[in-house]
């Protein structure tokens, strides 16, 4: 692949075109080094100066930004980069589980409408002919 081609062939965009801009601390691109850093209270980012890339870090200046900068620099670990809750993980799955079950009752129920008892017993389809019968 050519070098530019991803930044349109135009450098002069300052999109990285020879792919040499190092990750940061959100691996990726950019945009997810600029969400960390404003989770942490600041503006993140590399430039490129004389050749190298150099990451530079600036205190939002915001109250509430100074405060997580505060508590970021008092200790990095508390800004994570990936925020996982397993709870709401599971509550989210379990929703997600519970509709497709409901949209799947739904779509048997339209097809053993649409097939009728007849072309259920066509199909081969006994048990959804029996229950064509009781609805």
């Amino acid at each position: 692949m050519n070098a530019c081609s991803y930044a349109h062939n135009s450098p002069v965009t300052q999109s990285d075109p020879g792919g040499l801009r190092p990750d940061g601390p959100a691996g990726g691109a950019c945009c997810n080094d600029t969400r960390w850093g404003e989770d942490c209270g600041m503006s993140v980012g590399c430039t490129l100066k004389n050749g190298h890339w150099v990451w530079q870090q600036t205190p939002l200046k915001d109250k509430e930004s100074r405060k997580k900068y505060a508590a970021y620099r008092a200790n990095p670990s508390t800004c994570k980069v990936y925020h996982y809750n397993a709870k709401a993980a599971a509550r989210a799955k379990a929703q997600a589980l519970a509709r497709a079950k409901e949209r799947k009752a739904k779509a048997d129920k339209e097809r053993r409408k649409k097939e009728g008892i007849f072309g259920s017993l066509v199909k081969g389809h006994l048990s959804d002919a029996w229950l064509n019968t009781k609805e």
